[in-house]
């Protein structure tokens, strides 16, 4: 939510009659297509008034919320480009929110840097890193100016502050 209104999402949350107006809404009314590509996963949290957010689905037009692996979603959203390409130069505002990179940290073969947590956590980064170059690459598409922002909700510490994993410092 913090990062679709511009607010904390403590903040947003108990204001009524509800959550402030997403970007994705305001750009809606100015003509914009929206979709969104999460898992459910992002739901998961200790406060329940976020279901406000998950039933209006952050306020995108078309919303895909299925657990699935970065290839996977990398497929359904090009699917989604190719459709939109097939529209002309629509202008459009994707989400897409990867979350490969959580425990239990996959050792993906084709990067593999040794058996510990942080090798297995690197090892799902360059994984998802190259899901997002083939998105990248089909945004190439199309010849209206694209601006693609990439951003991260957390990272893992690995003792580095003296934390394990997030949420523990």
């Amino acid at each position: 939510p913090s990062l679709l209104t511009g607010d904390y999402l403590r903040s947003t949350l108990p204001l009524l009659p509800g959550p402030p107006a997403t970007l994705a809404q305001m750009l809606s009314v100015h003509g914009y297509a929206t979709a969104a590509f999460y898992p459910n996963g992002i739901f998961f949290c200790d406060d329940p008034r976020a279901t406000a957010y998950e039933q209006r689905q952050f306020g995108f037009r078309d919303a895909w919320a299925q657990s699935t692996n970065a290839p996977q979603l990398t497929d359904r959203v090009l699917s989604y480009l190719h459709e939109l390409h097939g529209q002309g130069d629509a202008k459009f505002f994707l989400w897409v929110h990867y979350f490969d990179v959580h425990e239990p940290y996959l050792n993906h073969e084709a990067y593999s840097f040794g058996t510990r947590d942080v090798d297995r956590y690197d090892s799902g980064i360059a994984y998802v890193d190259d899901q997002i170059g083939r998105l990248v690459a089909a945004l190439g598409q199309f010849t209206r100016p694209t601006i693609l922002v990439l951003t991260a909700d957390h990272g893992e510490e690995f003792l580095d502050h003296g934390g394990n994993y997030h949420g523990s410092s």
